[in-house]
């Protein structure tokens, strides 16, 4: 089963970005467009949401798990800024 640790580095697609910087993936400001783009992040918390008992027919698909990351350090961010 996937179950990052905290601290871990991955790599990730961000598949849309805008100002406010919510994606269907995972959160990271952006303002670059959208376009798809592949980052390396730290794993700053996994969270688990309480599973909804009731939700509504047009609601988004409940997601089991959440990573929040972060890309503030040397080598994180963009892949290409670091190729």
């Amino acid at each position: 089963m996937f179950r990052p640790f905290v601290g871990e580095i991955l790599i990730g697609k961000l598949k849309h970005c805008d100002e406010t910087g919510l994606f269907s993936n995972f959160c990271l400001r952006c303002l670059l467009g959208s376009t798809l783009f592949v980052v390396r992040f730290r794993v700053a918390d996994v969270k688990y949401p309480p599973i909804p008992i009731e939700h509504e027919r047009n609601a988004k698909p409940f997601a089991p798990m959440q990573i929040v990351g972060d890309v503030n350090a040397d080598g994180l961010g963009l892949l290409s800024w670091w190729s």
